[in-house]
């Protein structure tokens, strides 16, 4: 088993799991019926009944991972069957390969990964694209590292997780490098915090504004502060009622002067034909 020395380990730490505490165990999970009709005429197109997934998850959501993700011929033992079957096929085969690669520092730091990849994925706060649920963990198919949206690059420079309202929620050690401060001092902040020492005080321009004032205040200091070189958007991705687009810059951090790139991914939930949630996946390097 391969570890990383010190100086390059990734910086994971548990966020959203606690040692001792399996992800699943943290989540409520039912027996369902997993069935696609055909809008023509209503016969049934896809059935797989007794499925296992989260109450959490939508009767969409669950069609579509049972039809199109499960593997195994259907009807047979070697179908998967359970949710947890699906995630625990990506995220071991995913963290097996960050041992082997010295990615982690130690067992622990392996463990944490895996287990915060895993809640995230059964909760819904992240999700791959449709290669990786094809493919990863299973035997005899090419696995397509590059397909699961910039992880891989994403750990080795730095990582976090924002909320809705873009604070991050969680930032690695690399993340806090490249910001200068430490991990911890990033969460609960917003970029335009961190980037503007007034702005966390309470000091800057705009301070009590909220709605359309607070976001052409939060875009004023960021073209203060940045000059942009190119933009990409890719995108979207939709899978049921959530849909995901990534957005990558190419900036100049005006105060330090220090030429960076900005990858961010996006994972937007729909309502009623409305965005009613918004987290973001952000990486700089």
């Amino acid at each position: 088993m391969a570890f990383a020395p010190e100086q390059a380990g990734i910086g994971i730490r548990r966020h959203f799991t606690t040692d001792g505490v399996h992800p699943y165990d943290m989540v409520e999970w039912e027996r369902r019926d997993a069935r696609i009709t055909n809008f023509r005429d209503g016969t049934v197109a896809f059935e797989q009944l007794g499925v296992e997934f989260p109450v959490s998850w939508s009767l969409n959501a669950t069609n579509i991972v049972a039809q199109k993700y499960f593997r195994g011929t259907l009807g047979t033992p070697e179908r998967e069957w359970s949710l947890r079957q699906v995630v625990d096929r990506v995220a071991d085969t995913i963290t097996r390969w960050g041992v082997e690669g010295g990615y982690f520092v130690d067992d622990a730091e392996a463990a944490a990964f895996d287990a915060e990849l895993k809640y995230m994925l059964v909760t819904q706060r992240a999700a791959f694209n449709s290669p990786v649920w094809f493919n990863i963990g299973v035997n005899g198919v090419p696995q397509p590292a590059s397909a699961c949206f910039s992880l891989a690059g994403a750990v080795s420079d730095g990582i976090g997780l924002k909320d809705a309202d873009g604070r991050y929620l969680y930032a690695n050690a690399a993340l806090g490098e490249r910001f200068g401060r430490s991990a911890d001092a990033i969460v609960g902040r917003t970029d335009a915090e961190l980037l503007d020492p007034r702005a966390a005080t309470g000091s800057a321009s705009g301070e009590g504004r909220g709605g359309l004032p607070a976001i052409v205040e939060k875009g004023k200091r960021w073209a203060d502060n940045h000059e942009g070189h190119s933009s990409v958007v890719n995108g979207p991705w939709p899978n049921g009622d959530r849909f995901i687009v990534r957005f990558t810059y190419d900036i100049t951090n005006k105060p330090s002067g220090k030429r960076i790139k900005m990858d961010e991914t996006a994972l937007f939930t729909i309502e009623n034909g409305k965005i009613v949630r918004e987290e973001f996946f952000y990486a700089m390097g």
